[in-house]
């Protein structure tokens, strides 16, 4: 999880900098609007989805990857709010 945090801020910061080089504007969404994106009924949906099709593929615990993938994702996210 630490190397993919790692990972994921890495390439984020480097997207950002290559969208200010092009010339745009980076805006950055309040933590308002990033809980009510988040609590969108339509996550509930694909989430539903994406377990049923992952339990097809073969991935024992598709619940346990997503949780995993939302922590970290949240860390990084709970990181960034506080720099």
């Amino acid at each position: 999880m630490e190397r993919f945090a790692e990972l994921y801020r890495s390439e984020w910061e480097q997207i950002i900098a290559w969208q200010k080089a092009a010339g745009c504007t980076i805006v950055e969404s309040s933590q308002e609007d990033i809980d009510a994106f988040a609590g969108l009924p339509a996550w509930e949906t694909l989430r539903a989805e994406w377990k049923s099709d992952a339990a097809d593929a073969g991935i024992e615990d598709p619940e346990r990857f997503l949780e995993t993938m939302r922590s970290i994702i949240t860390e990084e996210i709970d990181k960034e709010t506080t720099r």
